[in-house]
């Protein structure tokens, strides 16, 4: 397997809100490949060995289906993030969940995503609202394809977040609050 097949690229953006985004993308012809919703689980071992080296385990479930990732160290190659990401479609995330506890990794952060896809150039973009955190606009492809879609969205690389989601969801982790659509609103008292 060629392993630069296992990198993605992508540069993210925390925006105010979708209606300007989404009457762009229509202008310019993006194709709409529908909503997701995605309940992602994050494992880690007691000593939290794979945050220290700023690696992920995850397990996702976005509709219908259960997906395996580790994701490597970030680098950033200007405003652009790139990262090693391996992943396995499965067919039973709790039987995997349970692995997971009995090799000694232990769940350790939840989030939840809504998301509208969309495909431009070869590029994948995102909306996306993650509970107590905000909307991102995200764009995930090759480098140059990348920088187009921007210009084409007049988004700034000076804009472009150097985290994942933020100084907002580690706050939210540490008062004891996982990132879900339900924690949000019990939250808000709704």
């Amino acid at each position: 397997m060629d392993s630069n097949n296992n990198y993605e690229i992508e540069v993210k953006f925390k925006v105010n809100d979708f209606t300007k985004l989404r009457n762009d993308l229509k202008k310019i012809n993006a194709i709409s490949n529908g909503n997701t919703f995605e309940q992602n689980y994050c494992f880690d071992d007691q000593n939290f060995t794979f945050k220290q080296k700023d690696h992920i385990l995850r397990l996702r479930k976005v509709n219908d289906k259960v997906i395996l990732t580790f994701k490597g160290a970030k680098e950033f190659e200007g405003h652009l993030k790139k990262r090693e990401e391996i992943e396995l479609e499965l067919s039973d995330f709790e039987r995997m969940k349970i692995i997971f506890e009995r090799i000694g990794l232990n769940l350790r952060r939840i989030y939840e995503k809504k998301r509208e896809n969309y495909l431009l150039n070869n590029v994948k973009v995102i909306l996306e609202i993650v509970p107590f955190t905000g909307k991102y606009i995200e764009l995930e492809g090759d480098a140059e394809e990348i920088n187009q879609v921007m210009k084409l969205l007049k988004l700034k690389k000076e804009d472009a977040c150097d985290y994942t989601y933020g100084p907002e969801a580690e706050e939210w982790y540490k008062k004891g609050y996982q990132l879900t659509f339900e924690e949000e609103e019990k939250y808000n008292g709704r």
